[in-house]
């Protein structure tokens, strides 16, 4: 598994994302849940660029082409 470069400075609030990154434990599919669920929480309090910014980090291939042919 690949892991994502990640700075926990980059968030105001960064309690979420280090419950999810420091859990160890549970499947693949329950970690991106997790982030998602951070992505969500973030959107809900007005973060959209901190959203944004984790969700393009662990989700590079999906979404927008962000202006690229």
């Amino acid at each position: 598994m690949v892991r994502r470069p990640f700075t926990l400075k980059q968030f105001s609030s960064t309690a979420g994302v280090q419950e999810v990154m420091m859990g160890g434990e549970g499947s693949s599919t329950e970690f991106k849940k997790r982030i998602l669920e951070e992505v969500k929480k973030l959107t809900d309090h007005g973060k959209h660029k901190e959203a944004s910014e984790l969700f393009k980090i662990y989700f590079p291939d999906i979404g927008g082409h962000d202006g690229k042919s």
